[in-house]
Parts: C-alpha cells; structure tokens; sequence
C-alpha cells in the first residue's frame, strides 16, 4: 500500500479498505452492519473460479502466421511466425515456411495479429477477492508479485504452478515487516534479535521475498538486511523514513516501491539527498505505481469511473463506497504526491532504465481494477516520455529480472513458460494496443476471445445479481445456511480460503448466536 500523505492518513484508509473490518475478531465496527453481501459474492466467485480451474488445462498448440515480439535482448519484431507450445512451455519458434506443425496439433490462425509475452505486475495485494485474479487475465496479466505475504497464499501460489487454480503465476513475499502496528497487515518489529529471527522464518516458510515497510528503525533495517544476505533472499518494499536512498542501496534492498525516500512521506516534499546520483548505475528496481494517482480522483471523477464498463468487474458493494472514501480521504495529499511523482519520474529516466510495473491493486482502494491498473499504469510512463518499447519491457522481461526468475518467463524464447497474448495491434506503437487482448495464454492454459469475454459476463453478472438482492446484506437463517454450506463445500473439495475473511465471518457467526457454524468455518483455516 502506498500511503500517501503521510502515515496518519495511511492508516486511515488502510482501515478503511485493506484492512477493513477483518482486523476485529466480531467482523464490523460498531457503527456498519456486517459486512454479509460481500461474503455471498465471495462465495459466487469462488465457486466460478473453481469450476473454470477445473476445465482450463495446458493444450499443446501451434500459433501460425503470428507477427512475434520476443522483448528478448537484441530481438526485433519476427513477422510471419510459427510458434509451438508443448506442456506449457515454448517448445519451438520459427518462420512459418519452415516450421511445420506436428499433425494433430492445434493451429491457431495468428496471420494478421501479435504474440507478445504475458504482462506482470510486481506489486498487488490479493486481500478482497479471488475473483482479482480473474481480472488480472482478462487483462492480460499472467505472473503477479504478491506484496503482503501469508501461508494461505503459499498454498495458492502451489495451487497456480500446478494448474490447479486459474490465476496468474504468483511469487509472494513473507508477511509485511512494520516497526509500528498495522492490525493483522504486517508483523511488528521491535528488535535486532528479533528480526533475523523473522527474516530465517520467512526464508524457512518459502517466501520469495522479505518486505519492508514505512517504519523501520535503522538497527532493525539493518539487522533484516544483513540476514537477508546471509539467508540468500532478496529484501524489497517502502524505503523506511530513518533510512536513505544512499543507505537501502548498500544494505541490497533489492527493489523500490512508490517513490518513497525520493519524497519525505511524512512531509510531502522532495528529499534533500542526492537520490540521482545514488540511483545511477545501481542494482536495484524501481516501482512506481503512478496509477495510485487515482486516489487523489474527485467524488464527481470517482462517481463517473464507478459508473464505467471496466468497473462493473468490482462489486457495486465495494464501487459505493468510493466517493465517500474521496470524501473521507484527503484527495489532496494524493495530488501533492501525483505531482512529486511525475517530477521523480522524469528526473529518473535520463538515469536509469531499470523501472518495474507495478499497481499497489486488490487491497481494496477507491478507483483500482486489478489488471485495468496494470494497463493504467504503462499508459501513464509512456505519458510521461519513457518510449512505448521500454514502457513494455517494465511489465516483462525487466519484471522477470526483478523477480529473479528471468529464465522462466518475461519474453517469448524456447523453453520459457508459454504466457502469451494474441493482439489485434502492434504494442511497440503505443501501449495502449495492448488493452483488451484478442486471446491470453497462461502457462499454456488457451483463453480464446469468446472464452474471455464469457470470464468477463459471468463476474459482471455475479456482481450484478447479488447488487440487486439486498437480502443478502440482512441474510435470513436460510440465506446464511447456504452461505455456510456452500464454503463448507468447497472447502471438503480443497478450495484455499484468506484465513483473515475466514476469521471475520467466524466472528459475524458469533455475533449472531450461530457458534457451531463459526466453528466450521473456522476449521477451514489451514494455518
């Protein structure tokens, strides 16, 4: 989460949203009704995604005919290409007059249309629905960092590399590492011993990163970054307030998010140090998020983009609250940080090439689609003046560098996975040619174009449906047995709930005198 404008009103929306009424064991404040209509969309997504995991399966496919943009170092457009996938890899690419198709095999027509790498996000926050990683599909995004890390969300990134859940291929880092309390959102730190107590814990746990957060003493930075070295996993996150830019690039963090330490968060102004001169020629990435700017929306702006075809994909539960939150929120440090932001970004690029794209999407803030932000987000670095060709490569094969996994995916190369998008028009134009994808390909998964736009209805039609019954945010006895019943169902079936929602129904089940049913649910936690 970026939390602008400083961390009196990061806390405020982060309870607002990400956190939301999940970090009070009773499920809701004292003042809003439980948050009831949210869970029986849950369970409709839920129960969606599960039946779609089940019927997408790797093909073995040839593309034929296809314009290919490879991203891969040196690589230039390949027109007239065949392109061969075999167990969800890229098994063969070459000119089709000479690359035959094995017999049997399916041939998708690609003469008139461009294969391009699969897009990643590095920073998202799965914390309202599964149904984000539905999202993040439709538009194009196969791989995600996920940046708050739990062990349910190990369990999904084993479920996504076994294709058992439909989703992008996650890499997650441990759970947030904070010196000052954020409810359930992060771990809080208090000592050096302490901290590479955790750091060996989430390395032992199998995270794929360490992250940081906004307040982090200098000893205890240190004393994560030093273990993180030791135990050979990369730190990355928020640069601290009491650490420099200078400071985070000698300990290794590894990858920079939202800016911080080039502006002073807790002032809203450009930091004094040299951050140019320490950038320069560094190993480390860097993350934007420009597309936070939408925080900073007016309520007539917000009313209008909730009102808007892309929106439909999120609850109308959840779009209603929008513009009072932009009541609530002070839009106007957003704007102060959208500003510095642009002023940072510019003064970057003559300095280094080395920018990640990434959404800060999912957590539930105002004004954020997951997979829509992604697009949002390459759209505004090409605004800004980075040339459309290097603006994609932030979202592939710098992604994969960054991520430490450049030898799997990021580029359209033989033996790399097959996350692919089938596109009507050239993206090296302009990146806005990579919005709505004419097919997507997930680790060799075929999502043809009737089959996205049937993802797209069905979410569309959920949410609508259950916007339409407002029963279900007063259930009846009845309403919450099936409630019950159907998550007790798709848990007997293996389903991997968020174990904090599990906790906040639980709660909403006490509070109404039905404890066997809150026991349940609670056991379908596998902490």
């Amino acid at each position: 989460m970026h939390g602008n404008g400083g961390d009196m009103k990061f806390f405020r929306l982060a309870l607002l949203f990400a956190i939301s009424t999940a970090i009070s064991p009773s499920g809701a404040g004292q003042d809003e009704a439980p948050p009831w209509g949210r869970f029986f969309e849950r369970l409709r997504t839920d129960q969606l995604i599960e039946r779609l995991s089940k019927e997408a399966k790797p093909e073995d496919v040839a593309f034929v005919g296809a314009s290919v943009i490879p991203m891969s170092a040196g690589a230039e457009l390949l027109a007239d290409q065949t392109v061969i996938v075999r167990g969800g890899r890229i098994d063969a690419i070459g000119p089709r007059a000479n690359t035959p198709v094995p017999v049997g095999m399916r041939r998708i027509d690609a003469r008139g249309k461009f294969l391009f790498p699969g897009l990643t996000d590095v920073h998202v926050h799965t914390l309202q629905t599964h149904a984000d990683y539905l999202l993040d599909l439709l538009y194009g995004v196969t791989t995600v960092r996920e940046m708050d890390g739990y062990p349910w969300l190990l369990r999904v990134r084993a479920a996504v590399r076994a294709n058992r859940l439909l989703a992008p291929t996650t890499y997650v880092t441990g759970t947030i590492l904070n010196g000052a309390p954020m409810g359930w959102y992060a771990i809080v730190v208090k000592t050096p011993e302490q901290a590479r107590s955790i750091v060996r814990e989430q390395k032992a746990a199998g995270y794929d990163f360490i992250k940081i957060h906004n307040v982090m003493p200098l000893p205890l930075y240190d004393a994560i970054a030093r273990t993180a070295r030791e135990e050979h996993i990369r730190f990355v996150g928020h640069i601290p307030h009491e650490v420099s830019v200078k400071h985070a690039i000698e300990e290794g963090q590894f990858t920079f998010e939202h800016f911080k330490g080039l502006y002073l968060d807790r002032t809203l102004t450009m930091s004094p140090e040299d951050w140019l001169g320490e950038i320069k020629g560094a190993d480390v990435w860097i993350a934007p998020t420009l597309t936070n700017r939408r925080g900073g929306m007016t309520v007539e702006e917000t009313r209008a983009f909730a009102a808007s075809p892309d929106a439909q994909l999120i609850s109308g539960r959840a779009r209603a609250g929008w513009p009072d939150a932009m009541k609530e929120h002070d839009a106007e440090s957003s704007r102060t940080v959208w500003t510095l932001s642009q002023e940072i970004f510019k003064k970057l690029l003559p300095v280094t090439s080395r920018f990640i794209a990434g959404t800060d999407s999912g957590g539930g803030y105002p004004n954020s689609i997951r997979g829509f932000a992604l697009h949002d987000e390459l759209e505004t670095m090409e605004s800004l003046g980075m040339p459309a060709g290097e603006a994609l490569r932030t979202a592939t094969t710098n992604a994969a560098i960054a991520l430490g996994d450049p030898a799997s995916f990021g580029s359209i190369e033989v033996g790399k996975r097959a996350d692919l998008l089938l596109l009507d028009k050239d993206p090296l134009l302009t990146t806005r040619n990579l919005r709505d994808p004419r097919a997507v390909m997930v680790r060799g998964i075929w999502l043809d174009h009737a089959k996205l736009a049937q993802i797209r209805q069905s979410i569309v039609s959920i949410y609508a449906k259950a916007g339409a019954d407002k029963t279900l945010d007063h259930p009846s006895p009845a309403q919450i047995d099936t409630l019950v019943a159907g998550m007790r169902a798709l848990g007997g079936r293996g389903w991997i709930f968020n174990d904090h929602q599990l906790e906040e129904l639980a709660g909403m089940l006490r509070a109404a005198g039905r404890n066997a049913d809150a026991e349940a649910i609670a056991t379908l936690s596998r902490r």
